[in-house]
């Protein structure tokens, strides 16, 4: 009878666990809905990337055919990589970087936001959220959407002040692909 209840009771357990687990899943539509959310602050700009070569050489006749733009500078390929790193507030404070490249597949974006706020005077103390981020399966594409959530909430008129530096890393990458970019916005 004990086993009974004791086996139910793991059952029940193991599928709780299991349904909540789907519910933190997170599709690339709903991330990139997330990051098209409550934008009050954003900036993008271009960062070139160094490519061997070969990674060009692979993906030219593509490149050809879509009409897509590219350099070769010496023994280099450069693509351009537009970054996007947004502040984000919907019901708590978010950041987003978006990083998009027509010219070759991106790996992974690293780095660390450093972001501090004020109500009054003078700004906070700075907190700093690690960011090291790929796609689940590490499989190269050609958008990466990287959101990180800080659960905190603040009062209308707050300003929010954030340090992006980051790294994109590209496939076929020789150099290239880190920027620093402060961006500041206001609570609504």
């Amino acid at each position: 009878m004990i086993r009974k209840r004791l086996v139910s009771l793991f059952l029940a357990v193991v599928m709780l666990c299991s349904l909540s687990m789907t519910a933190f899943a997170a599709s690339d539509e709903d991330v990139a809905m997330s990051a098209e959310q409550g934008i009050i602050a954003s900036e993008t700009f271009e960062i070139p990337v160094s490519l061997s070569l070969d990674e060009l050489d692979e993906m030219k006749s593509e490149l050809e055919e879509c009409g897509i733009p590219y350099t070769v500078q010496g023994n280099r390929a450069i693509a351009t990589v537009n970054v996007t790193t947004n502040i984000h507030y919907v019901d708590e404070l978010y950041f987003s970087i978006i990083a998009q490249c027509r010219t070759t597949l991106l790996q992974k974006i690293t780095g660390s936001i450093v972001w501090k706020y004020k109500t009054t005077g003078s700004y906070s103390k700075t907190k700093t959220i690690s960011v090291n981020y790929q796609d689940d399966f590490g499989i190269p594409k050609y958008t990466l959407t990287c959101l990180k959530y800080t659960g905190k909430t603040f009062a209308s008129g707050t300003t929010i002040s954030a340090d992006f530096n980051i790294d994109v890393d590209a496939t076929g990458e020789i150099s290239g692909g880190v920027v620093s970019r402060t961006v500041t916005g206001i609570v609504p």
